[in-house]
């Protein structure tokens, strides 16, 4: 009975898995325009950062007017978006900045949120957690794409996003690791056997 309970034991702890967490993107690797930034396992095509106005810390994604940038999990697979933070620049006395994020699954809208200036202070930064505030967060999505609406002047930054325990993405304990494991286990499985057999 001693042998069932090991070999079972060792088989979920070769077989078993954690998943990553959420993280926080601080866009922390410098600016770039117009092109993909990658971090912390997320990719941002067609991307551009700036310096200034970033709140707390820079660098930050800088959305302008009819500029869009699409996120998505580097390798492929689905996440989850809920919170960023925002600071609204100003557009001078014309109508409200505003942005708008849309998540998709595949090609379908999932949902879609849109920010507008008039709902926080301009010049100053907030997080906004989007379940609180807009009582919805993107969830499971294989693609969010932040959009500069008409008068977008927006710094976007510390987005906080959870990769889902997808199949295609690389498993924490590599598989070298885990064969090791399950044969170490099934050896250990096989000298208990026989040493009860010989005490038996």
């Amino acid at each position: 009975m001693k042998v069932n309970y090991l070999a079972t034991a060792a088989i979920v702890l070769a077989a078993a898995g954690s998943s990553a967490g959420a993280t926080t993107v601080t866009f922390s690797g410098g600016t770039t325009a117009g092109s993909t930034y990658t971090e912390s396992g997320f990719a941002f095509a067609n991307f551009t950062s700036t310096n200034g106005q970033c709140g707390p810390d820079a660098p930050c994604m800088m959305l302008n007017p009819q500029a869009s940038t699409t996120m998505t999990l580097v390798g492929g697979g689905t996440f989850s978006l809920t919170q960023l933070g925002v600071n609204f620049q100003g557009t001078g006395g014309r109508n409200p900045s505003s942005f708008s994020i849309t998540g998709y699954v595949d090609s379908t809208v999932q949902s879609v949120i849109t920010i507008t200036e008039s709902l926080f202070s301009q010049h100053h930064y907030r997080d906004i957690d989007l379940a609180s505030v807009f009582n919805t967060y993107f969830s499971h999505v294989t693609s969010v794409v932040f959009a500069g609406l008409v008068n977008a002047n927006v710094r976007v930054d510390n987005i906080l996003a959870e990769a889902d325990d997808n199949d295609n993405n690389v498993p924490e304990t590599p598989l070298p690791a885990t064969g090791l494991l399950l044969v170490g286990a099934l050896g250990a499985a096989s000298a208990l056997r026989r040493r009860q057999k010989t005490q038996g």
